[in-house]
């Protein structure tokens, strides 16, 4: 979204996206390294969920002006809601 709202040029368009791909991969190897996602056993589901929701708004976007509130908030649902049901499913685990 950032890069859309400083500039049409492609080139820079497609390093902001290069960079914050890096930084996504460096994430997930910090996460797994630290067995994060073990104890977040729903954050990858949540996670190609949200970016399921975010393809289908792209779609819609050719149509109709979706808001970009509406887009950050609807990812973010997705992944409190993976977030709440892994600690919820921690919790039944060890009761």
């Amino acid at each position: 979204m950032g890069a859309f709202a400083i500039t049409k040029d492609v080139v820079i368009i497609m390093l902001g996206l290069a960079i914050g791909a890096i930084f996504v991969r460096s994430m997930t190897v910090y996460l797994v390294d630290r067995g994060t996602l073990k104890a977040y056993v729903y954050l990858k589901r949540g996670a190609h969920y949200a970016i399921g929701a975010l393809a289908a708004i792209m779609l819609l976007g050719t149509i109709v002006h979706v808001p970009e509130v509406v887009i950050g908030l609807i990812g973010m649902v997705f992944i409190a809601a993976s977030v709440w049901s892994s600690v919820g499913s921690r919790r039944g685990a060890v009761s």
